[in-house]
């Protein structure tokens, strides 16, 4: 059982292997959410972030991963947002890897899960703009050219951010999101812009909070090569 194999038995609502070779439609495995490669095409076959994967992504400062008006993860709605990643460029401003945001009339509504300049990773929740609810991992928490698994989840109550496996950051969200929130994209702001540099692998997005437990073994999975291991009773074992 390979990665991919371990993140559709956890049942994510859509996920993207991005490791099409060319043209301009993102795949789903689940069949769902097809998604648009728009503006300049993308880095196509990069070598895989993920032990015994196919091929990734790369992105530059034009790439647009647009999926349309989904996963809006309304009220109090809990979600898990999930990537592997390597960025070339972490300077200057927030980039991102999820983005559902738009202004209207209230301000800005929606949620991102982004990168800062100050090399940290931060999960937010906004509603009729003002300060978001946002969790933050420590300054320096990530390096350019180094590959990580992150994580971010919101349970209803928490948010929580993990790299590599481990949490790494959380704090309360009570904000309920509106529904009017701007277009789902992969590495880019949802109106386009503060994209993400590097390389992006195997993004899923869930309508449910992933377990710790979960996070630590997809991490597992991905960074080492088989026999894979076994969760047993939180402790990983390896098979045979």
């Amino acid at each position: 059982m390979g990665y991919a194999d371990v993140i559709l038995a956890d049942v994510p609502t859509s996920y993207w292997r991005l490791s099409e070779s060319g043209g301009t439609t993102i795949i789903d495995q689940l069949g769902i959410n097809t998604g648009t490669y728009a503006n300049l095409p993308p880095n196509f076959g990069q070598a895989s972030l993920v032990a015994g994967g196919d091929a990734a992504l790369g992105v530059t400062t034009s790439s647009v991963l647009t999926f349309g008006n989904i996963f809006s993860f309304t009220g109090l709605s809990p979600f898990s947002l999930e990537i592997w990643m390597r960025a070339s460029d972490l300077s200057s401003f927030n980039r991102r890897f999820f983005s559902a945001r738009a202004t209207d009339g209230n301000g800005i509504q929606g949620y991102e899960f982004i990168t800062t300049s100050n090399n940290q990773i931060a999960l937010q929740r906004f509603l009729n703009g003002g300060t978001p609810d946002q969790t933050t991992t420590q300054l320096g928490t990530i390096s350019a050219g180094f590959v990580y698994h992150v994580v971010g989840t919101y349970d209803g109550t928490d948010m929580r951010i993990y790299i590599n496996g481990k949490q790494a950051a959380t704090n309360p969200s009570s904000k309920s999101i509106a529904a009017n929130v701007g277009p789902f994209h992969i590495a880019s702001f949802s109106g386009g812009g503060n994209a993400f540099v590097g390389v992006l692998d195997e993004a899923a997005v869930y309508s449910y909070a992933l377990t710790a437990g979960q996070v630590a073994y997809h991490y597992a999975v991905g960074s080492i090569t088989p026999p894979y291991p076994a969760m047993v009773r939180g402790i990983f074992v390896r098979r045979g």
